[in-house]
């Protein structure tokens, strides 16, 4: 084989796999046939101030707050209000890179606001930088809210 020809192969090769994760891209937005929205914050967006962090987009008005210091391993109560109203709704903190294991925490609904007591999980590596997800379950979509943080 010559050099073109074995140009011309590898062309084809990586437009086959180019064209095959064009196909899954639209797989990785659906779980459970259920559309996933991801709504993005701020920069200067932080749930640990009084007015917690909020954000508006698509039709959803989402806000959470950190109702007490968030600190690995200890309590920490959580205020979300989200319009339209969810189905359900959940906590879980991660990491960028890191398996934090399963943390979820069910929020639940008193008037127009919903109450979770969570913990952060501890890091074995000592990192503080968190991301809380928030996942609002509507009929056919959930909505996922991400928002970073910083432990002490």
């Amino acid at each position: 084989m010559g050099r073109q020809e074995g140009l011309i192969m590898i062309g084809a090769q990586a437009a086959g796999i180019l064209g095959l994760t064009a196909l899954l891209l639209p797989l990785a937005v659906y779980a459970g046939g259920e559309q996933v929205l991801s709504l993005t914050p701020a920069v200067d967006c932080t749930p640990t101030s009084s007015a917690g962090c909020s954000m508006t987009q698509a039709g959803y008005r989402v806000t959470l707050r950190f109702d007490a210091p968030a600190r690995s391993l200890s309590p920490l109560p959580l205020t979300l209000v989200a319009i339209p109203v969810p189905q359900k709704a959940e906590v879980r903190f991660v990491m960028t890179g890191m398996d934090m294991g399963m943390n979820r925490f069910a929020f639940r609904r008193t008037g127009s606001e919903w109450h979770a007591r969570a913990m952060i999980p501890a890091c074995s590596s000592g990192r503080a930088d968190w991301i809380a997800v928030v996942c609002l379950s509507y009929p056919q979509r959930i909505v996922e809210m991400r928002v970073p943080f910083i432990t002490p």
